[in-house]
């Protein structure tokens, strides 16, 4: 019964994420026609470029799913940070600090947002593993971190 409450969880918490990142990519979308583009084929290239690590997280997301790993509350909070990467750079390139070098800037996105992505998916997931281990041993030094401080 547990099992089943779990997993209607995770799917109700799917759905607002996956809005989230539908939401993201609409953005990416206006922020590349922002950009103007000077051919079909640049604007092609960009759109693909740019959303591929949106993809990526949704097909991640479905993938863990059906695997029955837990994606409540790390999943959730990977894919804002990485998405908010992803927007601050557009936002930074476009209307904080527009630059003719901008562009570049913008190809770089993914660049940026991947290895966050899988630094936060892996430390999430190894965090949500640590937090069961309990440990039996009693601290060192009474507590304190460096005994060389303490006299």
């Amino acid at each position: 019964m547990a099992a089943d409450s779990s997993m209607t969880g995770e799917r109700n918490a799917m759905r607002p994420t996956l809005i989230l990142l539908l939401l993201v990519v609409c953005l990416t979308l206006y922020f590349i026609v922002k950009l103007q583009p000077s051919s079909v084929g640049a604007f092609g290239f960009a759109v693909v470029w740019l959303i591929v690590p949106y993809v990526a997280m949704a097909a991640l997301l479905f993938v863990l799913r059906r695997k029955g790993i837990a994606l409540l509350p790390w999943c959730i909070v990977v894919i804002v940070l990485v998405t908010v990467t992803g927007l601050s750079v557009f936002l930074d390139a476009i209307y904080w600090h527009p630059d003719p070098q901008s562009p570049i800037a913008i190809v770089f996105t993914p660049l940026l947002t991947v290895p966050r992505l899988l630094d936060r998916g892996a430390t999430g997931m190894v965090g949500r593993t640590a937090n069961v281990r309990v440990s039996k041993s009693p601290p060192v030094n009474g507590g304190v971190k460096n005994a060389d401080h303490v006299k």
